[in-house]
């Protein structure tokens, strides 16, 4: 997990965005990085991004953060909004550009994809999307370490360890939205009984929780690195 707090600071966020489409945000140093938050027409209002009294916009990331460019401008492009795959486009030379995902585009390695959400503080918390791919091998492998009876009741009993029962869920699901729909896990538990990997779908606070929330060690031990899956329907 990979956390990078972008502040500015200044006039009124209201005043600052309906003043001009142009007019670049106050910047601020974060570490020796200094990046203008800009606000170009049709983008997300400064209204919907923080309170009229608030003098600070953040962004934190659950996951690789995005390359960036000392000094580089953040420009934020119409169709940012929670729930839709946003990227950080670094292509421009000295400037960064979120904007949605096109939908040939796939999150990797170089260009980390992500959605994000506003946090009760109205910071914006951005998840990096799993790759496909990995989802596939995860998929694959999982397959192969539940072929038999015995993997099939080896993943049973590591699927209780990881949810200790119901409890992660209850812990995790939020009181004031609470999440609806199918959870997939997939997590390996290595031979000496540790859980490693982990992967829990849809990207969101609610995986964000379950993953940081569920056992990490005393899993029964596997006969072999194993690969586990779990899909959950929440209904209330």
């Amino acid at each position: 997990m990979s956390k990078l707090r972008l502040k500015w600071t200044g006039p009124d966020a209201t005043t600052a965005a309906k003043a001009s489409s142009r007019r670049p945000l106050p910047t601020s140093v974060l570490g020796r990085s200094v990046i203008n938050l800009r606000v170009a027409t049709g983008i997300l209002s400064a209204s919907s991004l923080i309170s009229a009294s608030a003098y600070a916009l953040d962004f934190s990331f659950y996951g690789r953060q995005p390359l960036n460019t000392p000094g580089a401008k953040v420009e934020i492009k119409a169709g940012v909004e929670p729930g839709i795959p946003v990227l950080f486009d670094v292509s421009s030379p000295g400037q960064t550009i979120l904007r949605p995902a096109r939908s040939n585009e796939k999150t990797n390695s170089l260009r980390p994809i992500y959605r994000f959400e506003w946090k009760a503080d109205k910071s914006a918390r951005f998840y990096e999307l799993v790759d496909p791919d990995e989802l596939d091998r995860l998929s694959r492998q999982n397959a192969i370490d539940t072929a038999s009876s015995d993997g099939k009741e080896y993943e049973l009993k590591a699927i209780q360890k990881f949810f200790e029962g119901a409890k992660i869920l209850q812990k995790c699901l939020p009181p004031s939205k609470p999440f609806r729909g199918l959870v997939t896990a997939y997590f390996v538990v290595e031979e000496d009984g540790n859980r490693g990997q982990t992967i829990v779908l849809p990207e969101g606070s609610f995986s964000e929780c379950i993953i940081e929330s569920a056992s990490k060690t005393n899993y029964p031990l596997p006969p072999h690195r194993f690969t586990a899956k779990a899909d959950v329907n929440v209904t209330k």
